[in-house]
């Protein structure tokens, strides 16, 4: 199965607010990402893809 950035791939799953990312880099407003703790949704920690940019709020 292909992914990339945009809204025309499959979602892997769903965020929630407090769910952990490590962002990698950036194309156009997308950013890779990987969690890093299972999202609140049931994604395994570690899972990998693409999230629009004003979906991500910075906390460090």
């Amino acid at each position: 199965m292909l992914t990339g950035p945009g809204t025309n791939y499959a979602t892997k799953g769903q965020l929630y607010n407090g769910d952990r990312l490590r962002v990698y880099c950036g194309k156009s407003n997308w950013f890779y990402t990987k969690l890093t703790a299972r999202s609140k949704s049931g994604m395994a920690k570690g899972t990998a893809g693409w999230v629009r940019g004003d979906l991500i709020w910075q906390v460090s």
